[in-house]
């Protein structure tokens, strides 16, 4: 299970929107996304982690996200597509929240989370991205 929370500074109500991510439990193996005020722990969760906000909600844009906000950053998340699929994106120019939530939505994720900002890197090379620099201390990475 992964697990987020990250609060949107001065809006109260939000602190309710942070959310998890839980990846594939022991039994059913499929990824969930849900408000951290959702969550149950069980024996059955793997793994887990917290952060926030949650971009798309049951299908909708996050409430608060403003279509023509000026506040851009690169930004990363992860949603979940209609195949079960877990999907990581991370944004290749400066995007504000709203843009970036869409984006999720037009995939068809139920619900998608903001992981991270400028400090991401990706190492892709197969879609020729190698970022090496920085000190980081999370990677989530795919494992055949």
């Amino acid at each position: 299970m992964v697990l987020f929370k990250l609060k949107i500074s001065g809006i109260s109500e939000v602190s309710n929107i942070s959310s998890l991510i839980a990846k594939r439990s022991k039994i059913s193996h499929k990824p969930t996304i849900c408000k951290t005020i959702d969550f149950k722990q069980n024996d059955n969760i793997k793994s887990a982690t917290q952060s926030g906000p949650m971009l798309v909600i049951d299908g909708k844009l996050h409430s608060k996200f403003n279509k023509k906000s000026t506040s851009t950053h690169y930004r990363n998340g992860v949603g979940i597509l209609p195949n079960g699929n877990l999907i990581f994106v991370m944004s290749k120019e400066k995007v504000n929240f709203y843009a970036f939530a869409n984006y999720f939505k037009e995939k068809g994720c139920q619900n998608a989370l903001y992981l991270d900002g400028f400090v991401s890197k990706t190492y892709l090379p197969a879609k020729g991205s190698e970022d090496l620099g920085g000190n980081f201390g999370v990677i989530m990475g795919e494992v055949k």
